[in-house]
C-alpha cells in the first residue's frame, strides 16, 4: 500500500503544476499543448473579433465625419459605420458628410473621385456602408507634406525644383490665393547655374475653397534625374568660366564686350531653337532669346552690372531681351539677335530699337538717350572771365 502511495504523489504534483501553469495565463492569448518537448506549450493567435466589435460607432454628424477621414487617409474604399444613439437626422447627414469628403476637406477631395453609401437598420442602430472611388494611392496620400502659410510652402516647392523632383503635395494651411508656377518660373529665370533645364510645371489645388488645401505640383523634364546632375555640373563649369574672363574688367561696358565676346567664341548660333535650355545653349551650341537673356542677366548680377531680363515680343512672337545699366546709362542688349547676325555687340536705346519690339515700358527703366549739352552762347562772355567796362561819358 505504501508503495501505490508513492508512486501516485509525483503524479499528484505533476497534475498541481500543470493546473497552475493554466491558471497563471487563463487571462492571456496562450494555450497549452502537447510539443515536441515534454511540458512545452506555444502561443495561438487570439481570437478574431465580432463584426459588430470591429465596426466603429459614431453618435453624431462630427464623430461620423471623423471616421471618414481617417477612412480616406488609409485609403478604405469599403468601410462600415455603426450609429447608435444618433443625435441628428440620419440622412441628411450622410448626404452632408459625403459632400464634405467631396468638396470641402483637403486630403478627401485630393484623393477620392467619388463617395457613396447605403445604410441598413440593425438592432443596434443603423449600419452605414460607404463605398470610394480613389484617384489617389495611399503611397500618394502618405506623401503629403503638411505646411504653414504660402511662403513656407514656396520654399519647398523652390527646394523641390532646385532637388529636380517629379512631383510634390503639400498641405498648406493659411492658405492664401497665389500663382505658385509663376513663382517657380521666375526662379527658374534667375537661377540658370540651378536650373539648367527649365520643367514644365503643373499645379492643382484641392478644394477650391479653404483655408487649408492640398496643393499638388508636378515638374517634367525632359531627362532623368540623373543626366540633369550631369547637365547642371557642365553648365556650372561654364558660367564660372565665363565670370573669371570678364570680372577683372575695369567698366561696364568692357565686361559686357568680353561677354559678348566668350558667348560667341564658343559657337556659331546660326538656328536658334525655340525650346533650348540653358545647357544647350552653353554646351551644345544651340539658344533662344530666353536662354541668352537668362545667362546674360545671370552673369551681370554677378559682375554687379544691374541687369532686367525684358519679357516682351519682336515681330509677333514672344521674344526676351536685356536692360542693363552700363557705367550710369541704361541700354536696350539684344544679344541674341547680334550673335546670329555675327555683328559687333550693340548697346541701344529704346528709340534705335526696331518697331517691331514691343515689351512693357513702365515695368523697366527707360533706356532715354540723353540730351546733348547746349552750347555756349558767343555772344555772351563764359563764366568766369572779366567783362570790358564801357568808357565813361
Amino acid at each position: 500500500m505504501k508503495t501505490i502511495i508513492k508512486c501516485w504523489i509525483p503524479l499528484l504534483a505533476l497534475c498541481l503544476l500543470l493546473t497552475g501553469c493554466r491558471e497563471l495565463y487563463k487571462n492571456e492569448y496562450l494555450s497549452l499543448s502537447e510539443h515536441d518537448a515534454p511540458f512545452a506549450f506555444r502561443e495561438t493567435e487570439a481570437p478574431e473579433e465580432t463584426a459588430d466589435s470591429a465596426t466603429p460607432t459614431a453618435s453624431n454628424y462630427y464623430s461620423m465625419r471623423s471616421i471618414l477621414t481617417s477612412y480616406v487617409a488609409g485609403g478604405v474604399e469599403h468601410g462600415e459605420i455603426l450609429l447608435t444613439d444618433y443625435d441628428g437626422e440620419v440622412e441628411q447627414d450622410l448626404k452632408r458628410v459625403t459632400r464634405f469628403l467631396t468638396t470641402q476637406d483637403p486630403v478627401s477631395a485630393y484623393a477620392t473621385d467619388f463617395v457613396s453609401y447605403e445604410r441598413y437598420e440593425s438592432d443596434r442602430g443603423w449600419l452605414v456602408t460607404f463605398n470610394m472611388v480613389f484617384r489617389r494611392s495611399t503611397g500618394e496620400i502618405a506623401s503629403i507634406e503638411p505646411v504653414r502659410g504660402n511662403e513656407a510652402a514656396v520654399r519647398r516647392m523652390l527646394d523641390a525644383l532646385s532637388q529636380q523632383q517629379s512631383a510634390l503635395t503639400l498641405q498648406i494651411s493659411g492658405y492664401t490665393e497665389q500663382d505658385f508656377a509663376e513663382a517657380m518660373e521666375d526662379y527658374c529665370l534667375q537661377h540658370p547655374n540651378e536650373i539648367v533645364e527649365p520643367p514644365r510645371i503643373s499645379v492643382a489645388v484641392y478644394p477650391n475653397s479653404g483655408n487649408v488645401r492640398v496643393v499638388e505640383i508636378h515638374y517634367v523634364y525632359n531627362n532623368d534625374r540623373e543626366t540633369l546632375r550631369g547637365m547642371r555640373v557642365e553648365t556650372e563649369s561654364v558660367l564660372n568660366s565665363a565670370y573669371s574672363f570678364i570680372r577683372y574688367a575695369k567698366t561696364d561696358r568692357e565686361k559686357l564686350e568680353l561677354l559678348y565676346s566668350y558667348l560667341t567664341s564658343r559657337f556659331d548660333y546660326t538656328d536658334p531653337e525655340e525650346n533650348a535650355s540653358v545647357y544647350d545653349l552653353l554646351c551644345q551650341g544651340k539658344s533662344n532669346s530666353r536662354s541668352m537673356s537668362v545667362v546674360v542677366r545671370y552673369l551681370c548680377e554677378k559682375a554687379n552690372i544691374p541687369s532686367w531680363l525684358v519679357v516682351g515680343r519682336k515681330g509677333g512672337t514672344a521674344y526676351c531681351w536685356n536692360i542693363v545699366q552700363a557705367d550710369g546709362q541704361y541700354y536696350h542688349m539684344d544679344f541674341q539677335r547680334d550673335a546670329l547676325e555675327e555683328a559687333p555687340l550693340q548697346f541701344r536705346y529704346e528709340t534705335d530699337l526696331p518697331h517691331n519690339y514691343i515689351w512693357e515700358i513702365d515695368k523697366y527703366p527707360r533706356s532715354l538717350e540723353p540730351e546733348p549739352e547746349p552750347e555756349p552762347d558767343a555772344s555772351e562772355p563764359e563764366s568766369g572771365e572779366p567783362t570790358e567796362e564801357a568808357p565813361a561819358d
